[in-house]
């Protein structure tokens, strides 16, 4: 809408988590996208370099997101922590997709570049989706997790 993507919008709302109409909707929306891409098997999985089409990635079993952080939020963004989050969070196969989100989002006089890496038991996830590409993702040519508010 706009030049501001639907997830951006969606995520924006649970995020604020105000009580509103529109926070309701957001929920049933995210309810309705995350049910949609949990039904039936893994259709795509990062198996590493060997995997064959929506199961090949740069490292087994790892996604990867690009993005900033505000410097003074990096130090609780320790290796290994586990958090939760109340918004979708999509994630690539590939270095080179997360790389470019790092580039766009550049340094700034209060946030740096930064990489997540993501590592999952190897097929063991119950809150991630692989997103196909031309069907649940516009992207076709990107292989894709999406983690579900949480």
């Amino acid at each position: 809408i706009g030049e501001y993507e639907f997830a951006q919008m969606l995520n924006e709302v649970l995020r604020g988590d105000r009580a509103s109409e529109l926070l309701d909707c957001a929920v049933v929306v995210a309810r309705a996208i995350n049910r949609h891409c949990v039904q039936g098997t893994y259709t795509g999985w990062p198996d590493g370099p060997l995997g064959i089409g929506n199961r090949q990635s740069d490292k087994k079993d790892t996604t990867f997101r690009g993005g900033a952080l505000r410097r003074d939020l990096i130090d609780w963004f320790a290796p290994g922590k586990k958090y939760r989050t109340n918004m979708f969070v999509a994630s690539s196969f590939r270095r080179a997709a997360a790389e470019k989100f790092e580039c766009r989002a550049g340094a700034s006089v209060d946030k740096d570049p930064v990489r997540w890496v993501f590592k999952f038991e190897h097929e063991r996830c119950l809150h991630v989706n692989f997103l196909r590409p031309g069907a649940e993702s516009t992207c076709t040519n990107e292989l894709e997790f999406l983690l579900t508010p949480g």
